[in-house]
């Protein structure tokens, strides 16, 4: 059977600051916002609020890229909300975000409602056709809503290998059920099946679009919180967010269907992760190509562990000294308990099963992932 091909555009945005009228033309090659959304409708948008840093360290959706939706969406309709819960679980922790990231002054310059997800009821739903998660807990906002726009940002991702779309749908779950899945599941293929069953349930929930922030990408292995920044000059939007992670990581050097997320979630027919089952309008592909983009290093196209990863090196956290101020945050989002201050974090190597959950949400980015000798790390 012939599968229907996704619609993907695809536009050059150099700047936060001129993201507005580039992200609108974005929008108009797939027909405009107005073809998506109706007058009055209830939209959510949700953006990618992961850790307390201002927007240059690149975490989070820059607030820019959020205030230009928000004003495109507001030409449609005034009743918006942006939701989220961040990375982690310590109390407060997504207030202290919202305001760090310059999200919280965006959301109170537009006039528009700003939903803790973190403070909300969360409702325990089945995911049908689920391949991990059977059932788990959504935020209670998203059933309230006609439309959700996903805001998410490219980065590279310790377990994924790069998060955008789909990953981003993982903040519309409770912070424990993130951590039961980080704990129990912790393969990068059963991970991210896991990953693909909540984006799943979103996308058969409501409908709604994808807007990824690539103007500026998070790329290494220190991603998705304290990785370096690049230049990649990109927005791209479509209602298929697998089609638009598979661009982005084509774009980016990977071969889409070696990173597990897409691929099963184009396995599963969540959407197409196949480039030739994707239309891509605006720029061309081959136009925009990033050389050169840092990878995970235990990334290849094959997708199988670089040669000596894995029976002579592997991937650890790494406490830094220098930087660590033992605020206990990794303590408290460790799922499996192997962290402990004293007075800064000790990480027992028995216990940790390299979830990087404590390198992810570390403040100050005081947790280093770093490759040693698998007898070493013994």
């Amino acid at each position: 059977m012939k599968t229907e091909k996704s619609k993907i555009s695809l536009v050059r945005c150099n700047d936060y600051e001129n993201c507005k009228e580039r992200m609108r033309a974005c929008l108009d090659l797939l027909g405009g916002l107005k073809q998506f959304i109706k007058p009055n409708q209830k939209v959510l948008i949700k953006p990618n609020l992961i850790d307390p840093v201002p927007p240059e360290i690149g975490a989070d959706t820059h607030p820019l890229f959020l205030k230009a939706i928000i004003e495109l969406t507001k030409e449609i309709t005034q009743n918006i909300f942006v939701g989220d819960a961040s990375g982690g679980n310590d109390s407060g922790i997504t207030d202290k975000c919202y305001k760090i990231s310059g999200l919280k002054r965006v959301v109170e310059e537009t006039g528009v409602q700003f939903l803790n997800f973190q403070e909300t009821e969360f409702i325990p739903r089945d995911i049908s056709g689920y391949q991990v998660l059977e059932k788990t807990d959504f935020a209670a906002p998203l059933f309230d809503m006609d439309f959700i726009i996903n805001l998410p940002k490219f980065k590279t991702h310790g377990i994924t290998f790069i998060t955008g779309a789909i990953k981003n749908t993982f903040g519309c779950i409770h912070p424990l059920e993130r951590m039961y899945l980080h704990k129990n599941f912790p393969k990068r293929e059963i991970f991210s099946k896991g990953i693909v069953d909540v984006y799943s349930f979103i996308k058969k929930l409501k409908p709604g679009i994808t807007i990824m922030d690539a103007i500026r990408s998070m790329e290494g292995d220190q991603g998705p919180s304290h990785g370096p920044m690049v230049n990649t000059n990109l927005i791209l939007a479509g209602e298929d967010g697998v089609a638009i992670d598979a661009v982005m990581a084509k774009i980016t050097g990977h071969q889409p269907m070696a990173i597990p997320i897409i691929r099963n979630a184009t396995e599963r027919r969540v959407g197409n992760g196949n480039l030739d089952e994707i239309d891509v309008v605006g720029e061309k592909m081959e136009d925009v190509l990033f050389s050169g983009f840092k990878q995970s290093s235990l990334f290849d196209n094959k997708y199988k562990k670089m040669p000596g990863y894995g029976k002579l090196f592997d991937a650890i956290p790494v406490v830094n000294k220098e930087k660590c101020i033992k605020c206990g945050t990794c303590v408290n989002n460790c799922p499996v308990g192997a962290i402990k201050l004293d007075p800064y974090p000790e990480i027992d190597r028995k216990k940790c099963i390299k979830c990087f959950c404590c390198h992810e949400f570390c403040p100050k980015g005081a947790i280093d992932v770093k490759f040693q000798p698998i007898n070493k790390i013994r």
